[in-house]
């Protein structure tokens, strides 16, 4: 955790000596997301592309999803994250959700991709095939090209 903050990708002005003070810093929300990516990334054999989708798309979930809730956005974020966990783990989606305690609307995204969260993981893979929509202003390619960013740097900082 030490070593992630005090990477290129915060671009703290000092180095941060303690987890507690680490905690602080980026409070636990941005923490538990971290220890979910590591530990995603060290369960499986899948590739470190695969990794890097799945934090593009929790990145962009998190983006279009637009709430400044902070529950709502881990959720947007999560659904990202976990849309890609059956290969990543080479399981079935509805056996990695038997093991998970996500809400209703998460599985039901994940499993089916419908409510507001599914359709918002929709549009991000679909956005990912090249389906580009005639009526966006730019919001999708600012989304996805900042999630891209993102996500490489805190693939490259998780490391």
């Amino acid at each position: 955790l030490r070593r992630y903050v005090n990477s290129a990708f915060f671009a703290l002005p000092r180095t941060v000596e303690s987890v507690r003070e680490a905690l602080t810093l980026l409070g636990t929300a941005t923490v538990r997301r971290w220890a979910t990516v590591v530990a995603l990334a060290a369960a499986s054999d899948a590739p470190e592309e695969l990794v890097e989708l799945a934090l593009q798309r929790a990145r962009m979930c998190e983006v279009l999803g637009g709430s400044r809730e902070l529950d709502a956005a881990d959720g947007h974020f999560t659904v990202g994250l976990f849309s890609v966990a059956d290969a990543l783990l080479d399981t079935p989606m509805d056996e990695v959700l038997e093991t998970l305690p996500f809400s209703d609307e998460i599985r039901t995204a994940l499993l089916t991709r419908e409510g507001p969260k599914g359709e918002l993981l929709n549009t991000v893979v679909a956005y990912e095939r090249g389906e580009f929509p005639t009526d966006d202003a730019g919001s999708l390619k600012g989304a996805y090209g900042e999630a891209v960013e993102w996500a490489g740097g805190a693939l490259d900082a998780a490391a």
